[in-house]
């Protein structure tokens, strides 16, 4: 077969389509690099992913403890080092645990200490945590990232660029205000008391008689 026929077909470089697909299958079980940390073609692992590929650093944490690592948990390199994948540089953890050091070790090159103080998210400057507000979400305690005046700031900002959804949003807590009152009432009339007041009189009475 000729080199014409053969680019004609599409192999290229190539003798025949059986050549071309075991050269590519070679080249599929290569080690990869992404972001720094390499990556191993080991299909007869657990960790290992679809495509067969499991981070080195897993299966050296794996093979250092002795049983290969639940999805939960995460490997950390000590000296921030993500291509060094030696035993003595790996520490096993979670993956909350994971992200609080890397953001302890992202303030500490910073210039700060992230329990003690936090960056504004919109002056970019370092504070005291006691100048941030805390706010609720998703049942949480958190601190806001923004500073108090900044956050102060941009609540007025808010307001001016969306009066509609300030409106809404004032409607709605009125509204669920006024179900609240209403719930409370009927409960206190099923209970045989109407009100606050008509509870607070009927402690009164206990008390004179005791």
């Amino acid at each position: 077969m000729g080199a014409a026929q053969l680019r004609h077909e599409g192999h290229g470089q190539f003798c025949s389509r059986s050549c071309k697909y075991a050269a590519q299958r070679k080249e599929s079980r290569l080690p990869r690099v992404s972001e720094g940390r390499v990556m191993i073609h080991a299909p007869n692992s657990a960790m290992a992913g679809k495509d067969g590929y499991v981070y080195r650093y897993r299966l050296v944490m794996a093979e250092k403890i002795g049983r290969p690592l639940q999805p939960s948990e995460n490997v950390h390199h000590v000296n921030g080092d993500s291509s060094d994948d030696r035993p003595e540089n790996l520490m096993l953890t979670t993956r909350t645990v994971h992200r609080i050091m890397h953001a302890i070790d992202h303030a500490r090159r910073r210039g700060y200490d992230l329990l003690t103080q936090k960056r504004c998210q919109m002056c970019k400057q370092v504070k005291l945590r006691s100048e941030f507000s805390s706010s609720v979400e998703r049942g949480r305690r958190t601190v806001n990232g923004k500073c108090k005046p900044c956050a102060a700031a941009f609540q007025r900002q808010y307001r001016v660029d969306h009066p509609d959804r300030v409106a809404n949003s004032r409607s709605r807590k009125r509204k669920s205000a006024e179900e609240v009152r209403l719930v409370r009432s009927l409960a206190g009339k099923i209970g045989g008391v109407r009100s606050g007041e008509a509870r607070r009189a009927k402690r009164r009475e206990s008390h004179v008689e005791r």
